[in-house]
């Protein structure tokens, strides 16, 4: 989680020249029996007929929240059926390039997996890309002062980590005016997912 792929897959289409489309299937659920069919389907009419018009990139996002439950016939069966139904005959308009983001891999239909001809790891930042993720979000924040460094205190953490934790909590504690006391500090009390879930992280990057 955090790693960039919703941003990736977005600068991607921005590079082709194609529209962004984000589709949170989660979003999409209700209780009410059918509804999450009938959302999903009016959803997937609106991206074919965008992909009419010019090229698009779909990123279906939060997959793995209906991928158990509908492959087994449980609540989102429906909603799974007309998806997985809709993904096969979206390979016919080439305008639409489909992408799936998943935190969880291992939780994906194998069926699923097979339609899709790329899989791409996103894994952890580098040192210098740590440096350069807590630079533009300090900017972002408005912070001043002697530049900082992050790297030697951020080992494991995510972009995502670095920019709605360390960085907002070290603007707040120094006033906008971050210390390398500060990020130090800050740094100790966040454990990031690559800690806290190393076994699940090894597996993904073995797979």
């Amino acid at each position: 989680p955090g790693t960039g792929k919703t941003f990736g897959i977005s600068w991607a289409a921005h590079e082709a020249n194609a529209e962004f489309v984000l589709l949170n299937l989660s979003q999409l659920q209700s209780s009410y029996v059918g509804s999450s069919q009938a959302a999903t389907r009016a959803a997937t009419a609106a991206i074919d007929a965008k992909g009419r018009e010019g090229n698009i990139f779909v990123l279906l996002d939060e997959i793995d929240t209906i991928s158990k439950t509908g492959n087994d016939g449980g609540a989102a069966a429906g909603q799974w059926q007309h998806l997985t139904e809709w993904l096969q005959d979206s390979m016919e308009y080439s305008r639409a390039v489909i992408f799936i983001a998943s935190n969880y891999p291992d939780r994906l239909d194998a069926a699923l997996n097979s339609r899709f001809a790329s899989h791409w790891f996103f894994d952890l930042p580098t040192s210098a890309e740590r440096e350069q993720v807590a630079a533009h979000h300090f900017a972002r924040l408005n912070c001043t002062g002697e530049p900082v460094s992050v790297a030697a205190v951020t080992e494991g953490f995510s972009a995502r980590e670095i920019s709605e934790r360390l960085c907002p909590d070290v603007a707040r504690l120094t006033g906008r005016k971050p210390t390398q006391d500060a990020v130090a500090a800050v740094a100790k009390t966040i454990v990031p997912v690559s800690r806290s879930q190393a076994k699940e992280l090894e597996e993904m990057r073995r797979a």
